[in-house]
């Protein structure tokens, strides 16, 4: 059972590094874009960070899912 919980742990762990390089990526695609458009209406980077917000939280709720369920 030790066995069990600690390949559950490493689990996690590599589930939230996933996530964490999943964040840093969007945030990068968000800075690069807004470089590129600075012509952008403020309402479309506002929609742009909302896409990209509930993409973050979206793969939170998949993530907390799934550490409860283990």
């Amino acid at each position: 059972r030790d066995a069990d919980a600690f390949d559950a742990g490493i689990a996690v762990q590599a589930s939230f590094s996933r996530m964490e390089d999943k964040v840093a990526e969007m945030e990068a695609r968000t800075a690069a874009l807004d470089e590129l458009s600075d012509d952008r209406s403020r309402l479309e980077r506002d929609f742009l960070e909302m896409e990209v917000r509930v993409e973050v939280e979206d793969e939170l709720a998949a993530l907390k899912k799934k550490v409860q369920g283990s």
